[in-house]
């Protein structure tokens, strides 16, 4: 089964925003992890804005 949002096809700007978008509200709503949010934030997280976010959001 494949999930509608695949990190590992990112193939564009906008596709990358959706990503980041939908972790940051998922995370938001279901408690990630400190560590989950790091190392989404480290090995998938590209722009400058979604970076800003994860870190006022979370504290991380």
């Amino acid at each position: 089964m494949r999930h509608h949002h695949s990190p590992e096809q990112i193939d564009g700007i906008d596709y990358q925003i959706l990503i980041e978008a939908d972790y940051i509200v998922n995370a938001s709503e279901s408690g990630y992890s400190q560590q989950a949010i790091r190392s989404f934030m480290e090995h998938t997280i590209k722009t400058a804005a979604g970076i800003r976010l994860t870190k006022t959001a979370f504290g991380v």
